[in-house]
């Protein structure tokens, strides 16, 4: 069992503070509740019966657990003993990770809800710019959730198994006579508000020796922050990202220590002060090629993603499914959300299964079934696509900002030029996470309130500021629902991007259709008309090496309000309020009007002077781009797959082959 060799060394009252050590000390009174579930969840105990005293020995004798006399433990309303499981699950190969089934005691508590956590999908909206590379530091905890110890008034709460007799740990000081019930001293793994207690403990003690700085700190659904280094804190798991120069842009500059330098000698000296054991296999310092929460970070080329080596056996697996003659609901439903954290670092994928989500819901009244061809089709679709699942943080934020609205009558798309810092901070504000989204939604009651921040007004002030020139303006041709008319655009808008030039960049687009944002930021739509439009822009985003980011603002916060309406762009307030508040007096002006043409080429020198070299033309040729757009429309790819079968059957005799390994080739 991976125990720790002293248990408890970690009281958290010692080190919350405000209001959660308020609540802490007086969790007996704030957690527990008086509805219980019907019916109960018996929890799950996996230890055999010859084998109880000699594991519960080995929990005593770590100091993770504690015997309490029987009459001591929570019970029903009739009387009957509330107690949870134990069982283990592979960890080492020498020894397995031990698990408190808390359902049973969790039905009865709320959650604090505490924690804020980060992702590794966040570290995609890192931007390295030219000359710079990004390091990572890391630190791993050791058996943290055992280190916590918990207040001795929740040890009846806390209980697990079925009563044991005295006689068999006399040595522990039990009367023979009496019967016992063993109890977890700790914070176990598994118990609801274990995560929130673990989480802001580790906090505070990072924080009392000056790191995690809220100008730093990674955390989940907040933009990035705008600072050359980055710290995140994952429970156990500690990473610090750091922005450095080149070897040869040092050369010129002043020997001097960098901020995750500070961070990870002022962390590691607080864990050694307080005994904290730190895994030293899973421990990195300054490395160029490192992984932080699942994601692996390589600065050499760029790419943030899953790493290969699971994403080859997420690949065979999904060959693996295809092939079954019978799929079950919970089979898919696993195998679906395996393929999610990929997708995560190029959300546009998640487009791609779109008829597969709809299935699984309907397989549970069904049983076990045959996979529709259209569901295996997305399932092999998305099996060949895993190798493009990644950003690249290599990649600059383009100067030129585009806009794009639609009306029931015509479209219409703006752009402006900016500064390098204005685009980046748009670029942090933009919708990185999305929502789902209904076609019908409209502004109006039936539309449910947002998870998604639109941009401060500070920023939508300024955008307004700038000089905004007409890209592009059109009639439709017949009558569509404004949601699709809104995506329309955005895909035209990508489509012109791709054409302008080939060099990698993310680019910020600002759109007032809420539907758009949410479903781009999102990847996917439950509506079938709206993921066929983000269908058609994969291929523009993949091999067009666009990235588009979307800015919910408001409408009359939206430049291409005007030409969608067939109105001339007004021009913007000559002294810039907004400007000169942000940036000083002293800051000049911003740009005057310069043609389309201008803007373009200004911000493709700026790319091109932070971007590496192509062997590809200026421009793709027409015929390419409608290649590239047709990629993944689901008839080219039914044919493709029904042309390939052989590939597929190949895939599995030969043990060399792979989807992986065909697309990498």
């Amino acid at each position: 069992m991976s125990l720790p060799e002293i248990a408890g060394i970690i009281d958290p009252a010692d080190h919350l503070k405000g209001e959660h050590l308020s609540s802490f000390n007086n969790i007996l009174q704030e957690v527990p509740h008086d509805c219980p579930p019907q019916p109960p969840t018996k929890g799950c105990f996996k230890v055999r019966q010859e084998e109880i005293v000699e594991v519960y020995n080995r929990l005593l004798d770590s100091g993770v657990a504690t015997l309490i006399p029987q009459e001591l433990a929570l019970r029903d309303s009739q009387g009957k003993v509330i107690s949870g499981g134990l069982f283990a699950v592979p960890h080492k190969p020498h020894s397995d990770r031990i698990i408190c089934d808390r359902r049973p005691l969790n039905e009865l508590e709320r959650r604090l809800v505490w924690a804020k956590l980060p992702h590794g999908a966040l570290l995609t909206q890192i931007i390295v710019p030219k000359g710079y590379s990004v390091r990572g530091s890391g630190d791993d905890l050791s058996n943290y959730f055992y280190l916590l110890k918990h207040k001795e008034e929740w040890l009846p709460r806390n209980t697990i198994g079925e009563p044991v007799l005295g006689k068999w740990f006399t040595k522990y000081g039990c009367d023979p006579e009496k019967s016992y019930m063993l109890s977890f001293r700790v914070i176990p793994m598994g118990d609801t508000n274990a995560v929130d207690i673990a989480q802001q403990t580790h906090l505070e003690i990072l924080k009392d020796c000056g790191t995690m700085a809220p100008e730093e700190v990674i955390s989940y659904r907040r933009p990035l922050p705008a600072s050359d280094c980055l710290e995140g804190l994952y429970i156990d798991d500690h990473i610090t990202v750091q922005l450095v120069p080149n070897r040869r842009q040092r050369k010129n500059q002043p020997c001097k220590k960098f901020r995750d330098e500070e961070i990870v000698d002022a962390s590691r000296e607080q864990y050694k002060k307080l005994g904290i054991p730190v895994s030293e296999k899973k421990q990195f310092t300054k490395v160029y090629s490192f992984q932080a929460w699942g994601t692996h970070v390589d600065s050499q080329s760029g790419r943030v993603g899953t790493p290969q080596e699971k994403l080859k056996q997420l690949e065979r697996l999904l060959v693996d499914v295809c092939q079954l003659p019978k799929v079950s609901q919970k089979l898919l439903q696993r195998t679906l959300g395996l393929v999610v954290h990929p997708c995560m670092h190029q959300r546009i994928l998640m487009s791609l299964l779109q008829d597969a989500y709809p299935w699984v819901e309907k397989l549970g009244v069904k049983g076990p079934s045959k996979l529709p061809p259209s569901v295996r089709e997305e399932l092999l679709t998305l099996a060949l696509a895993l190798p493009l699942c990644h950003s690249n943080i290599k990649w600059q934020v383009s100067s030129r900002i585009g806009a794009s609205d639609a009306s029931l009558s015509g479209g219409g798309r703006a752009a402006t030029l900016t500064s390098p810092s204005i685009a980046q901070t748009l670029y942090r504000f933009s919708v990185h996470k999305g929502e789902q989204v209904k076609l019908d939604w409209v502004h109006g009651a039936l539309c449910p309130p947002s998870s998604m921040v639109q941009a401060p007004s500070e920023l939508e002030d300024l955008m307004m500021e700038h000089t905004w020139n007409t890209t592009h303006k059109c009639k439709f041709a017949h009558r569509q629902h404004i949601n699709l008319l809104e995506m329309k655009m955005v895909k035209a808008e990508l489509c012109s991007l791709v054409q302008q030039s080939n060099l990698p960049a993310r680019h910020v687009l600002l759109v007032d259709s809420r539907v758009c944002a949410g479903a781009w930021g999102k990847g996917r739509s439950s509506s079938r008309q709206l993921n066929r439009i983000l269908r058609q822009m994969v291929g523009w985003t993949l091999a067009g090496r666009k990235s588009l980011h979307l800015i919910w603002v408001g409408t009359s916060m939206n430049p291409a309000d005007h030409p969608s309406r067939g109105a001339k762009i007004p021009e913007p307030n000559p002294s810039a309020p907004t400007y000169h508040k942000i940036f000083g007096n002293n800051a000049g002006k911003l740009p005057k009007r310069i043609s389309n043409k201008k803007i373009n080429q200004i911000s493709s020198k700026i790319l091109d002077g932070s971007s590496e070299s192509s062997e590809f033309p200026v421009a793709y040729p027409n015929h390419i781009l409608r290649m590239i757009a047709l990629l993944c429309l689901r008839g080219s790819l039914g044919r493709f797959f029904r042309e390939k079968v052989a590939l597929l059957r190949f895939s599995r005799t030969g043990e060399s082959f792979s989807f992986y390994d065909l697309l990498n080739s």
